[in-house]
């Protein structure tokens, strides 16, 4: 019986022995579950927040710039060179130019079009140009519709460019101080040049 006895107790201090390890393991595997679920809810924050991030940029107020000068919007024909006088000093004024299979189209600051017109060159003068300020993700969202809605409710046409960075907005400058304001109670916010 006394060997029984000292089995059971044997038995008895594994037994503890056991529950101990048991209970660690326990204590590991709640930490362990408790990190996976720490990195679970990691990874969907951080999925949230780039799956949200164009709409979160979109309700910042955006800064406009609007350029000082008038510009001047240039077609010429498919085939036409680019004109020698396009790059003259562009440091502190936009100028773009496109190319279709249709058409040549030049946008510059007026003083420089009317210095350097060429006979049967389709020319609209009389526009303002104003900037998104900053660069801007590829992946933003609403950025152009956001503005020309805002213009659309009061009638003002534009015309958009984009470029890597950012995008442009030629309006009549006749409409200007009417875009300003209504571009002001549609959240926007102006930088003067």
């Amino acid at each position: 019986c006394s060997m029984f006895n000292v089995q059971c107790s044997v038995l008895s201090t594994q037994y503890s022995v056991l529950s101990a390890q048991y209970s660690a393991l326990g204590t590991r595997y709640s930490v362990l579950e408790v990190n996976l679920q720490l990195i679970k809810h990691s990874i969907l924050l951080r999925t949230l927040i780039v799956s949200i991030k164009p709409f979160l940029r979109n309700t910042l107020p955006m800064k406009l710039q609007i350029f000082e000068g008038e510009y001047s919007v240039c077609q010429f024909g498919a085939d036409h060179p680019i004109p020698n006088w396009f790059s003259l000093d562009t440091e502190n004024h936009f100028v773009s130019i496109s190319r279709t299979s249709e058409e040549l189209t030049v946008i510059a600051q007026s003083e420089i079009v009317s210095t350097n017109t060429i006979a049967g060159t389709k020319i609209q003068s009389g526009f303002t140009c104003m900037r998104v300020v900053g660069d801007l993700d590829f992946d933003i969202i609403g950025v152009i519709a956001g503005i020309s809605s805002a213009l659309a409710n009061e009638k003002i046409p534009i015309l958009s460019i984009s470029t890597y960075n950012t995008d442009y907005f030629l309006i009549p400058k006749t409409n200007l101080d009417q875009a300003v304001s209504a571009l002001r109670k549609a959240g926007y916010e102006f930088n003067i040049d």
